[in-house]
């Protein structure tokens, strides 16, 4: 569960920040 909890935080936390950036990148 700790793995899968995990990887979970990540993507979602990359997509947070790729959604954050590329707006002021753009």
């Amino acid at each position: 569960m700790s793995s899968s909890n995990n990887a979970y935080a990540k993507a979602t936390a990359l997509e947070v920040i790729k959604n954050f950036r590329v707006p002021e990148l753009q």
